[in-house]
């Protein structure tokens, strides 16, 4: 599987599973008039629309580079989950906390109307079943590129650069966690005959949205403004070049992301000043290759060799 493979296997398992939820929630909804369902409905299909946005980004960060963009379109990715963000912030926490509060005024003035308890209860165990596929497409997949990084699940969150999957994941788990909210809140109205209940639960649901909008909108900002690559890749990076004899001392290393796959290094080295200039040559030639094969994702690398400084101008 490429290096984006894992990142496209998450967000089609999730737009296929959203689009069906997303379906059922809205025919119960017209049976129930639930506003745990309605707020269910809006949150599936902005999840299904989020997902399409991803995978927009994701075509368009593969495209080479130009004149205009050198580094390439890389960081694209990154802008359409930030817009991701703040659609689950608008579409999804802003409308659900709304319908939850209008839903626990008319509750509480008893005014609210919930009916056909047992299709939303339904229709609520089914979209739990296939969330549950969605969402544990999503765990394999980035339990595997925690792995890979030599980490547990919550570190490789902070420290991954694949944006659309970080997405994706806490889509999902907000996914899970509304549809056990909104089932509880329908089962607990349908026992007792209390929309409060209900619209508690659509409230709660908003709230949760809200943090994971929160969260992916800070994280992926990080990205957007640039970030290095995480410390195993540097730390692998540095091992790299301490392994060349030829340098007496590294100044320098710095790296920055253009997208998941794209890294950027700066090395600023030290070497013998005995050196000739095509010894230098030769060294950075074995340096760049070594650092290109070992980690691919360094895709551009530039090396200031301090030993340079100490030799005179060229004659005319």
């Amino acid at each position: 599987m490429s290096a984006g493979g894992g990142s496209l296997k998450v967000v089609i398992a999730a737009l296929i599973g959203n689009g069906l939820i997303a379906i059922a929630k809205f025919v119960a909804y017209m049976f129930t008039l639930s506003s745990a369902m309605l707020a269910e409905s809006i949150h599936s299909l902005a999840d299904t629309g989020n997902q399409a946005l991803l995978l927009f980004g994701m075509k368009r960060a593969k495209r080479p580079p130009d004149a205009a963009h050198p580094y390439g379109y890389g960081k694209e990715s990154y802008f359409w989950s930030f817009v991701v963000a703040i659609s689950i912030f608008t579409l999804g926490a802003v409308f659900a906390c709304y319908e939850g509060v209008h839903k626990l005024q008319n509750a509480l003035g008893g005014d609210a109307v919930v009916k056909s308890q047992k299709i939303a209860i339904i229709v609520l165990g089914v979209s739990i079943v296939i969330e549950t596929f969605s969402f544990g497409v999503a765990i394999k997949e980035f339990n595997q590129e925690a792995k890979k990084m030599g980490l547990g699940l919550w570190a490789a969150v902070r420290e991954t650069r694949k944006a659309e999957m970080v997405t994706v994941l806490f889509e999902d788990a907000a996914a899970m966690a509304g549809l056990l909210i909104a089932l509880a809140g329908v089962s607990l109205t349908a026992l007792t005959g209390n929309a409060v209940y209900d619209g508690a639960a659509t409230l709660m649901i908003g709230v949760i949205l809200a943090w994971v909008a929160w969260f992916l909108s800070v994280n992926t900002m990080r990205l957007l403004v640039g970030t290095s690559a995480n410390q195993q890749t540097e730390e692998k990076l540095r091992a790299i070049v301490d392994a060349t004899a030829e340098v007496e001392n590294i100044i320098d290393l710095k790296t920055i992301h253009f997208g998941a796959d794209t890294i950027l290094l700066n090395l600023g080295l030290q070497f013998s000043p005995t050196m000739a200039v095509h010894e230098l040559e030769q060294v950075i030639d074995s340096i760049e290759g070594q650092v290109k094969s070992q980690v691919p994702e360094v895709k551009r690398i530039f090396i200031e060799a301090d030993s340079l400084r100490h030799i005179g101008p060229r004659p005319d």
